[in-house]
């Protein structure tokens, strides 16, 4: 992603705010997307199959990110107190 436009999004789909942005954060990346902006979202749900099931219902593009079964904690990495919370 060197080189490019990253928005972190953390998120869960339980949240509601958080579904209620993404038709923002669909537009912004449908927009920008080839002048060089990705999105990266970190879910906070509790397992990785409610989100990849969310993720295909919803036809989500962009690289998603489970905060319990990556390789670090990206939610304290980033000092997220509440979600929503994006970074760019």
């Amino acid at each position: 992603l060197r080189g490019r436009y990253v928005l972190v999004d953390f998120w869960a789909t339980w949240c509601e705010p958080c579904v209620a942005e993404l038709p923002n954060v669909q537009n912004a990346y449908e927009a920008y997307k080839a002048k060089g902006f990705e999105v990266v979202s970190v879910s906070l749900d509790e397992t990785p199959q409610v989100v990849s099931d969310f993720v295909r219902a919803r036809k989500l593009p962009w690289r998603q990110v489970h905060n319990a079964t990556c390789d670090g904690d990206l939610v304290a990495a980033f000092g997220v107190s509440s979600i929503p919370a994006t970074f760019l």
